[in-house]
């Protein structure tokens, strides 16, 4: 008989996703109006994103590309 897992063990809650990667919940849940947020489900009033969801969130942010900011000078030695 397999043993049993517990909930911790299969997903994060938002408090524990947050302190995880980092990140505010007020981050968290903004990212998530704006479609951008880690896939998530619901039981019993508990928000909770698996594993897998966060692993597939964050390859996500990865793949996208990296383009420097035009408007910002580089960074120059001060004279003493």
């Amino acid at each position: 008989m397999p043993a049993a897992v517990s909930p911790e063990v299969c997903a994060f809650t938002v408090p524990e996703f947050c302190e995880a990667h980092r990140i505010s919940k007020a981050l968290l849940y903004s990212l998530w109006n704006e479609g951008k947020g880690p896939k998530s489900l619901v039981l019993n009033a508990r928000r909770l994103i698996t594993h897998e969801a966060a692993e597939e969130w964050r390859r996500s942010l990865e793949t996208k590309s990296f383009e420097p900011c035009k408007d910002v000078a580089p960074n120059r030695k001060r004279s003493a």
